[in-house]
């Protein structure tokens, strides 16, 4: 509906934008952090934000293998792939107060979805990631936005 207007408090808009929906899994070993950069289903490559957009992702889904999992979400310059243990180049965390602090989200039991509105903005040109800070787990989430 091209004329939907939706109402982020001090963000507003009169167009809906382009819908995406990007995913991520990471597993972690022992002792281990990992990272995973945003892609399209069956896509190999991650998802790049179209140049002069913005990406907004508003709602995240997301299951862990493990209780009290703990993530973040962010974004970087460059794709770094999958479950990598050095984190994307540029890396800046979106929903927390530095990459390694988890956002205020947590899996509240193994393997459970919960799922949760959220306003992320990810710039142009930039690779949206997550990152697992809980050892010896999986993270899977379904990450949903518009691109405006």
């Amino acid at each position: 509906h091209p004329q939907e207007a939706w109402d982020f408090g001090s963000l507003q808009r009169a167009t809906q934008g382009t819908p995406i929906v990007l995913v991520a899994d990471v597993v972690n070993g022992a002792a281990e952090s990992r990272y995973s950069v945003l892609r399209q289903p069956g896509a190999a490559a991650g998802y790049q934000v179209t140049a002069a957009k913005t990406l907004w992702i508003t709602r995240m889904i997301v299951s862990a293998s493990v209780l009290n999992a703990l993530w973040l979400t962010g974004s970087g310059t460059a794709d770094a792939g999958d479950s990598q243990v050095a984190a994307p180049a540029g890396a800046a965390s979106e929903d927390s107060r530095a990459d390694g602090v988890a956002n205020a989200l947590v899996a509240q039991a193994a393997l459970v979805v919960s799922e949760y509105d959220v306003l992320i903005s990810v710039a142009a040109a930039r690779f949206a990631f997550v990152r697992n800070m809980t050892a010896s787990s999986t993270l899977r989430v379904i990450a949903i936005g518009v691109e405006v």
